[in-house]
């Protein structure tokens, strides 16, 4: 067992309790920050940040260190490196330790470890300190202590406008809080002037003069008369320029407004047999009826025998299968005129139903025939022109005759009758009567 007596050279490098007092001084416990003042003798020796050490100061950093010519005596009695342990020197090295098979004692113990540190002592006695062989470095400190101030310094003014940027400055409360009361104030009675501006005062009355200005964007009652006076009235209304109302459905009864469209509608729908119709306006298709005092027809369109009393003036033509009148149905001066060019061989063109064709006075010789074409939009292949003399040249000179009638044109051929020329201008009279 280990001896009593060896204990005191086994633990004489061991840590004691009383150590921990030298050991720990100067480090900062855990959760408080190292004070400025601190920082002097925490730092006191190491160089700063971005110097470098001087040899003035080597003398005084080296004076504890160990020196070359120390490790003579140092090492007097270790082994060199290559050599083993004589069995002799064992003798004086072993001396003072527990030989072989010998225990240390239980009751021994007690003395033994009165003065030394215990394991479960170091738990509350380390708690808040930095660990051992650990240092605070001056380069730590600046994040350290950075946001206090430096030990007998105060805050610099030109610090503060910095600090106070995001601040709510005291002259900002005016605008801020402008119009608001204050806690535990009433609103004044003065301001009340300018809030009830425009409210009339419990008790008042509008006062007559100020209705000008309060009605001045109101309907007056005069200006209704001018509103109405463009409006028809409910009862027997009398209206102008050209109303419009909904087109009622074929065969409506009752009292609603019938349209122009509706009233066509229905008389084209109609078949009146043997009624005498009197006026100038006509549907479209009218069969089996006497018509009485005409005005004015367009595009009338004629199928069957047709029995006419007094005369008929055409403007545009007549389409008629069959048609007799005692009155006559031709041209009136509305027709059209056109005059030949150059020579009597030259076409014209004159897009009417009836007019006249003047020809040029060219020569024509004794027994010669001449013939040129009459370009007519109106004329279709199955109408029949009506041409005749109207003047020029003696009575028996000359023979007219229509040759050929196509989509648009008619060919007129003038024959000289007698045996000697002449410069005659020829006036022709044309109508166009409608085929089937």
């Amino acid at each position: 067992s280990v001896k009593y007596a060896d204990t005191s050279s086994m633990l004489s490098n061991r840590l004691k309790s009383s150590d921990t007092s030298s050991m720990l001084g100067g480090y900062a416990r855990t959760g408080r920050s190292v004070q400025y003042a601190d920082t002097s003798s925490m730092l006191n020796g190491y160089a700063k940040s971005g110097q470098s050490v001087k040899y003035a100061d080597t003398s005084s950093m080296l004076s504890n260190r160990l020196k070359i010519t120390d490790t003579t005596s140092m090492l007097g009695g270790y082994a060199r490196s290559g050599q083993s342990v004589q069995y002799a020197d064992t003798s004086s090295m072993l001396s003072g330790y527990a030989k072989s098979g010998q225990s240390v004692k239980y009751a021994d113990t007690s003395a033994m470890l009165s003065n030394r540190l215990k394991s479960s002592d170091t738990s509350s006695m380390l708690g808040g300190y930095a660990r051992t062989g650990r240092s605070v470095q001056y380069a730590d400190t600046s994040s350290m202590l950075s946001g206090y101030a430096k030990s007998g310094q105060s805050v610099k003014y030109a610090d503060t406008l910095a600090m106070l940027s995001n601040r709510l400055k005291s002259s900002d409360t005016s605008s801020m809080l402008g119009g608001y009361a204050r806690t535990g104030r009433s609103v004044q009675y003065a301001d009340t002037s300018s809030m009830l501006s425009g409210y009339a005062k419990s008790g008042q009355s509008v006062k007559y003069a100020d209705t000008s200005s309060m009605l001045s964007n109101r309907l007056k009652i005069s200006d209704t008369a001018t509103m109405l006076s463009v409006k028809a009235p409910l009862l027997s209304p009398a209206f102008t320029g050209i109303p419009t109302a909904p087109t009622a459905a074929a065969g409506t009864n009752n009292t609603q407004l019938a349209t122009t469209a509706y009233t066509d509608a229905a008389v084209l729908a109609a078949t009146p047999a043997g009624t005498s119709l009197t006026g100038s306006t006509l549907a479209s298709n009218i069969t089996n009826s006497s018509l009485t005092s005409l005005g004015t027809l367009t595009s009338l369109s004629v199928a069957g025998d047709v029995s006419v009393t007094g005369s008929v003036t055409a403007t545009d033509g007549v389409n008629a299968s069959a048609a007799s009148t005692a009155g006559g149905i031709g041209y009136n001066s509305n027709g059209g005129t056109v005059t030949q060019t150059n020579n009597k061989a030259r076409a014209v063109t004159i897009n009417a139903f009836s007019g006249q064709i003047t020809t040029h006075n060219a020569r024509l010789n004794g027994d010669t025939d001449v013939s040129f074409v009459v370009n007519n939009s109106v004329v279709k292949s199955t109408d029949v022109p009506f041409i005749a003399i109207a003047s020029g040249g003696s009575t028996g000179r000359y023979r007219i005759q229509v040759d050929a009638v196509t989509n648009g044109s008619f060919t007129i051929t003038l024959h000289n009758l007698t045996g000697n020329a002449y410069n005659d201008n020829i006036v022709i009279n044309f109508v166009i009567f409608k085929g089937n």
